[in-house]
């Protein structure tokens, strides 16, 4: 199988891209307040909470598992 060599802020946004959508499916599964990762401020704004960033991180390493498997990778700068 081929490499796929991405430009890094190409590889980036794709797995931030990605992270963020596994994240609005496990917020959407939460059964409490409590259990919520997202939340809006006033403002607008969208922040996780710190089991949220916990979560999101675990999911970066995941999506960045799954691409180097499928031999997507980061190219250099």
């Amino acid at each position: 199988m081929a490499i796929i060599k991405l430009e890094p802020e190409q590889y980036v946004e794709l797995y931030v891209e990605l992270a963020e959508l596994m994240m609005t499916y496990l917020n959407a599964a939460a059964l409490t307040p409590e259990d919520l990762l997202i939340y809006q401020e006033e403002n607008g704004d969208i922040r996780y909470t710190e089991l949220g960033q916990q979560q999101f991180e675990e999911c970066v390493e995941d999506i960045e598992h799954i691409l180097a498997h499928n031999n997507i990778i980061k190219g250099d700068l």
